[in-house]
């Protein structure tokens, strides 16, 4: 749809453009922030990957052939973080799954972190982020309720310029990154925060 009052619904209309899915029963859809990518969540327990050669332009969508398998044999939804460094998995079991994309936004490097939470609802169906990651929110359809999580800050260490910075990368609002050795033999500055907002580098 083009929506020429930007966010009034009522100005949308629909633009008679559509892509093919992947799966015979999608679920859930997801465009990194640029709008030159975009990610089907399928309910053959898959997640596919399109190139937007137009950003934010459908019609210039094509499937990528890269797919990864969910955790969930029922998924629901999907999210990425802002950075396209972790991605977020809601499904029926009643938990949300967290993988880490060493490519940011590349689903074929996206690995599952063995790392998730249970739901508060039975049938959970929907997941959304703050945009500093400090706050999660669930959609649940049998209490039809939106649920709020508070997320516990994280702590990272680091020894060198590359350990520094593959942590800054991993970390996320509110955590903090700690350098506990001396860096020696370097020219300039090495660390690299990457606009990284609310974040604290603790040299310690």
């Amino acid at each position: 749809y083009t929506c020429s009052d930007a966010w009034n619904l009522s100005s949308c209309s629909y633009d008679n453009i559509n892509i093919s899915t992947q799966d015979n029963t999608p679920r859930s859809l997801f465009f990194k922030l640029d709008g030159t990518k975009l990610y089907e969540l399928g309910d053959a327990d898959a997640i596919y990957q399109y190139n937007c050669s137009d950003a934010w332009n459908l019609s210039s969508c094509s499937y990528d052939n890269i797919n990864i398998p969910t955790q969930d044999a029922t998924p629901f939804d999907l999210f990425f973080k802002p950075d396209g460094r972790k991605l977020y998995e809601i499904g029926d079991i009643n938990a949300i799954y967290q993988y880490t994309c060493s490519d940011a936004w590349n689903l074929s490097s996206c690995s599952y972190d063995n790392l998730n939470i249970s739901t508060q609802d039975n049938t959970p169906s929907g997941l959304f982020f703050h945009p500093n990651g400090t706050k999660l929110y669930e959609l649940g359809i049998t209490n039809g309720v939106i649920y709020q999580y508070s997320l516990n800050n994280d702590t990272y260490t680091c020894a060198n310029c590359t350990d520094c910075n593959n942590a800054i990368a991993d970390a996320s609002a509110g955590d903090t990154v700690y350098l506990n050795a001396s860096i020696s033999n370097v020219e300039g500055t090495c660390i690299d925060f990457n606009g990284t907002d609310n974040i604290i580098f603790d040299c310690q």
